[in-house]
């Protein structure tokens, strides 16, 4: 050990080790001067982790203070972590759910309550609770954000850290809100059933009345020439009344008689309202397509009758004309083609009559219809008995 140095003054001298100085700069011991005596006190250096040994069980705590969940999710799962210096050994932490002050939730009617012991084996940091919320969906009622508290009670073999405590708020203003939306995505209907009936549907809290704007975009469909409009204004609500659950939305179609390829436009709601204090809201549904068939004014042409009688000519070389008109329904506004040709049946081409394949004499003109083609004729002559042909010997 080095000579003992230090400062004298009158009052006394001050003795210090090399060793000291050096243990006093890492802090591990510290030293006092008594005026007194003159020599220094040392006291008794701390054996590393002596202090914290009595501090090294396991801490149980919630992952988080707040958790949410909607109500229609069915459970909310909570963590619960284990925390310390020594996991060799098991421990255990009883999980309680309890009222919020003042009440909220309640345990029966929006969550199933649970008092659950956690047994953590040795090693294990991390446990998941599973809390299960209950959903009116028979008979939705909005109610708001609910809260219920869970709490860590009794620690085995660890202790209670924080936070100890999380609260788990049921929000329901989403699943319970008055939705309404398109029963169908997507309506076809003909132009002479001359309207659409669109089904509107509400889910959610039926118990107020509730309002939504059914209005029309118009797509190759337009307005006033294939539909009446419908604006987006208060002149096209549709109104639920308490309960209610579906409304027709009714759109008025344009008939003529032009023929026209399928025409569409979208029916479209918006401006949901409802008297209930959280309002109301439109599902994801909230268009649907409308598709406007034309068969009806299809431009069709046929024969005015589907069978024709006539008296074969009397004397042979004779002939007789029977006249058959040819029809076009539907859209008479461009002028049609149409071929006609005969066919042998037990009549055979070039005995019985004389064969056909040609357009008609006469087009039918643009703007005529049934009953006004009948100056569009096909001259059919018939020839009369063919006299006995000599045999060949």
């Amino acid at each position: 050990m080095g000579s003992p140095t230090g400062p004298c003054n009158p009052g006394g001298c001050s003795l210090a080790h090399p060793e000291d100085a050096a243990q006093e700069q890492g802090g591990l011991l510290t030293g006092a001067q008594h005026l007194n005596s003159g020599l220094p006190q040392r006291t008794s250096p701390r054996v590393p982790g002596e202090g914290s040994r009595r501090s090294e069980k396991p801490i149980f705590y919630f992952g988080d203070v707040e958790y949410s969940v909607d109500e229609s999710a069915g459970y909310v799962e909570v963590q619960v972590w284990r925390t310390g210096t020594d996991l060799s050994r098991s421990s255990s932490v009883t999980l309680r759910s309890q009222k919020t002050n003042p009440p909220s939730a309640n345990a029966g009617t929006d969550y199933v309550g649970i008092s659950r012991n956690l047994d953590f084996a040795p090693g294990v940091s991390m446990q998941t609770v599973r809390v299960i919320i209950l959903d009116d969906l028979g008979q939705p009622v909005l109610e708001g954000i609910e809260k219920l508290e869970l709490v860590l009670r009794m620690p085995m073999n660890a202790a209670i850290g924080e936070p100890s405590k999380a609260t788990v708020s049921i929000n329901d203003s989403v699943s319970d809100l008055p939705k309404m939306q398109f029963k169908e995505r997507v309506y076809t209907v003909n132009e002479n059933d001359r309207q659409i009936v669109a089904i509107i549907h509400r889910s959610g809290d039926l118990q107020f009345m509730s309002s939504v704007r059914c209005y029309t975009r118009q797509g190759s469909a337009q307005v006033m020439m294939d539909f009446e409009e419908r604006p987006n204004t208060d002149i096209s609500i549709v109104e639920f009344l308490p309960g209610e659950t579906e409304k027709p939305c009714i759109l008025e179609l344009m008939d003529d008689r032009l023929y026209e390829e399928i025409e569409e436009l979208r029916l479209v709601l918006g401006t949901p309202q409802s008297n209930s204090p959280f309002g109301a809201t439109v599902g994801e549904q909230n268009e649907t397509l409308i598709r406007i068939r034309d068969d009806a004014d299809k431009t069709i042409i046929k024969f005015g009758e589907i069978k024709f009688s006539i008296n074969e000519p009397k004397e042979p070389g004779q002939s007789v004309v029977i006249k058959i008109p040819v029809i076009r329904q539907g859209d008479t506004s461009k002028v049609s083609i149409v071929r006609v040709h005969t066919k042998d049946g037990s009549a055979t081409s070039g005995e019985d009559y004389h064969p056909v394949s040609k357009a008609p004499d006469r087009l039918p003109y643009p703007n005529q219809g049934q009953g006004q083609l009948a100056n569009c004729l096909q001259h059919l002559p018939l020839t009369g008995p063919t006299p006995n042909r000599p045999t060949t010997p």
